[in-house]
């Protein structure tokens, strides 16, 4: 793995339990954002249980060419302060699990997540502590391992 990708789920519509057509086009302009980071590499997306997230995820993985696969795993939504050491420690486990099957890993979930996602990660993979930029839906952090630096992902409109 040589990019890690920490997005917020794109605007969600609660009437219809899924993201809008403004959320599906912040997912293809994310898609098309980490297609030009990656150069077109391989990737694989874990996703939050959420409506929002899973179907940001979703989109994004069409935009990506990866046929609608995502993975969805619990971890990346459970962050209540009492356990948030013992699921931040689950999801770097995961993630290094994750390594090696694809040039880039996209975690999808909510505004808590993400904000608590992003310095945890940075401080276990890049020895400093980042924050997150991500107070917008459709926005997220890129985490380049290789070069041991992260940075925010803006949206293109």
């Amino acid at each position: 793995m040589k990019h890690l990708f920490i997005v917020r789920a794109g605007e969600y519509s609660p009437e219809h339990r899924t993201i809008s057509r403004y959320g599906r086009q912040q997912m293809q302009n994310m898609g098309a954002i980490i297609k030009d980071i990656t150069n077109g590499g391989s990737a694989h997306i874990i996703s939050s249980p959420t409506h929002s997230s899973t179907a940001s995820a979703e989109e994004l993985a069409y935009e990506l060419n990866l046929n609608g696969r995502i993975e969805v795993h619990p971890y990346f939504y459970d962050f209540h302060d009492e356990k948030f050491p013992r699921t931040c420690n689950q999801v770097i486990h995961i993630i290094d699990r994750r390594r090696k099957l694809a040039d880039s890993l996209i975690i999808v979930s909510n505004i808590y997540t993400v904000r608590a996602l992003v310095p945890y990660v940075t401080s276990k993979y890049l020895d400093e502590v980042g924050i997150a930029n991500t107070e917008r839906q459709g926005t997220g952090m890129h985490i380049d391992l290789e070069k041991k630096i992260y940075q925010a992902i803006p949206r293109r409109e």
